[in-house]
């Protein structure tokens, strides 16, 4: 096994490229992931291992997955990946109003999505502007530099600690909802139901056009009825 970083993702057809630590570029298909690797879990900047192949059009990495940190994050390559509610990826960032041409650091996006919005989330935001994060104001994400990382590290392990409490807690609320909704809809349907019980009930207890819908009943002009229909 040997260790790189990915490269480039094209998500819609389930390829991408990944750029080898030593030297190198290697295709990789979904279908080359390791067992228990999730195709929606990488990011471009993940560092990775995998078994390097020969392809039929060139060099191709096999086993794909993850390489996960021991413990908290330590350094700004063991940042990129997908934190709950947002993805981190590492890369260069030009912004001239800010006088950042080509700056090298990392992005905070939308989950799974390079320079996607990031969440209205004021908990999240309040820790990105304690780090002196810079936002972009028209593709709505935050960058911030890579010498201000390490300083950082400490507040960015608790904000990817937010981001996933954040997005279980949605889980769960999304799930309650659902629970209620099916709750509400069973109770309503069980509510029609006894009600056209109690109709039906009524009418067969109650009668049905001065008698009963199953026996004879003289009525009080001298009428027979049976089964709502007038016999004489």
């Amino acid at each position: 096994m040997i260790q790189g970083a990915i490269v480039n993702l094209v998500r819609d057809k389930g390829f991408g490229f990944i750029r080898c630590s030593k030297g190198g570029q290697y295709f990789f298909h979904k279908s080359m992931l390791s067992e228990g690797a999730a195709w929606e879990e990488l990011a471009i900047g993940q560092a990775v291992e995998f078994t390097p192949s020969q392809g039929k059009k060139g060099m191709e990495a096999q086993d794909v997955r993850k390489v996960i940190p021991a413990g908290p994050l330590k350094s700004i390559d063991d940042l990129p990946g997908d934190y709950g509610l947002m993805s981190i990826f590492r890369g260069t960032y030009t912004n001239l109003e800010k006088n950042m041409d080509g700056c090298d650091g990392i992005a905070f996006c939308g989950l799974g999505t390079f320079g996607g919005r990031f969440p209205n989330n004021p908990r999240l935001i309040s820790r990105l502007r304690d780090m002196r994060a810079v936002f972009d104001r028209e593709q709505k994400f935050w960058f911030l530099r890579a010498e201000q990382v390490p300083a950082n590290m400490d507040r960015i392990d608790d904000l990817v600690a937010v981001s996933k409490r954040e997005h279980r807690q949605q889980i769960i609320a999304k799930s309650a909802a659902g629970v209620l909704g099916a709750v509400v809809a069973v109770t309503f349907g069980a509510i029609i139901i006894a009600g056209a019980l109690l109709a039906g009930a009524a009418l067969l207890f109650g009668g049905h056009r001065g008698g009963n819908l199953f026996r004879a009943k003289v009525s009080r002009t001298g009428n027979v009825w049976i089964s709502g229909n007038r016999i004489t």
